[in-house]
């Protein structure tokens, strides 16, 4: 799995923080957004605190690309960061993330002449 952190400047400037989940131990801001998530369509309150840096690495050694956003229309205007590092959260968190969101991915697409950066 892969955590999508969209921020939008006041200008509109897209930036998205990505990290990759990985099988492991159970993470308390994931078990917070599951045990909140909407079982139907539609938006929904939550009172809940989330600590979302639990969702980020602590090594700060990253990817950087410019991109699309991953839904329709995909449009080329996108700024990523992306963690080198994993985080890790259940399988069963997976699981379950799986079945409230099935099919919720988009096909791998070609580099199309980007160029990928490493840094820290």
């Amino acid at each position: 799995m892969e955590a999508h952190f969209v921020h939008k400047s006041a200008q509109g400037d897209l930036l998205v923080l990505g990290a990759f989940l990985v099988p492991g131990q159970a993470n308390d801001a994931l078990k917070t957004i599951l045990d909140n998530a909407p079982q139907d369509k539609g938006a929904r309150q939550v009172e809940a605190a989330i600590d979302l840096a639990t969702l980020l690495p602590e090594d700060s050694a990253i990817f950087r690309y410019a991109g699309s956003l991953t839904t329709p229309p995909c449009s080329e205007i996108v700024s990523w960061v992306v963690f080198d590092r994993p985080v890790e959260v259940s399988p069963v968190q997976i699981e379950a993330f799986a079945e409230l969101y099935p099919n919720n991915y988009r096909p791998t697409q070609s580099t199309n002449r980007r160029f990928v950066l490493f840094g820290s």
